[in-house]
């Protein structure tokens, strides 16, 4: 929350609306790689990458299921219909809610948390356009 902060604090709005956002890239490892193939913080970065302040991007395969580690294993052709039907789902959710919520690209945003275990903010447009999103950031199922 800190760092978000940060950035919220340090830069224009306009500059934090639209940055790009991502969590791969030809740089670096595939994101299901460095989350050791765990599906359920997979959904969560990705729910985070298209809910957050900034222009989401999504480095091509990510959302195939594609793994890999460093350039070159990270630059493997696209599984054209070989796809990860889990991963796959998992992005078109994800992509969904954004198509939905348009106004996340320009809304308001307010980070909180509380009990050291739960971490939200709050993407408001006006009284007719927000959400709120909440996240368990703590070690148990129930600590949020």
């Amino acid at each position: 929350m800190r760092r978000l902060l940060t950035l919220k604090e340090n830069y224009p709005r306009s500059t934090f609306q639209y940055n790009f956002n991502n969590l791969g890239t030809h740089d670096t490892k595939r994101i299901l790689t460095v989350l050791a193939g765990d599906y359920q913080h997979l959904a969560l970065a990705t729910q985070l990458l298209l809910t957050l302040p900034g222009v989401p991007c999504l480095y091509y395969g990510d959302e195939a299921g594609l793994t890999g580690d460093v350039d070159p294993d990270n630059r493997r052709f696209f599984p054209w219909e070989n796809e990860d039907p889990q991963t796959m789902q998992l992005y078109r959710h994800a992509i969904q809610l954004r198509h939905e919520r348009p106004w996340l690209a320009t809304s308001a945003f307010q980070p909180f948390y509380f009990n050291n275990t739960c971490f939200g903010y709050l993407r408001y447009a006006d009284a007719h356009h927000y959400s709120i999103f909440l996240l368990n950031v703590g070690t148990t199922a129930s600590a949020c």
